[in-house]
């Protein structure tokens, strides 16, 4: 079984429902596209920065 494949998958599911809860809950435009933007740039940072929000 290779994990690194299950892992990149995993990743991947995660950083797009991070996206769709920025998308969904920020009323703001432009917080909205810095908010997508630092979350796909520097991704465990801006996961865990979105929910902070």
């Amino acid at each position: 079984m290779n994990w690194l494949l299950i892992y990149e998958i995993a990743y991947i599911v995660i950083l797009i429902l991070v996206c769709l809860r920025i998308i969904y809950d920020t009323r703001s435009t432009i917080k909205t596209l810095d908010y997508l933007l630092f979350t796909i740039f520097v991704p465990f940072a801006g996961m865990i920065f979105s929910f902070r929000d």
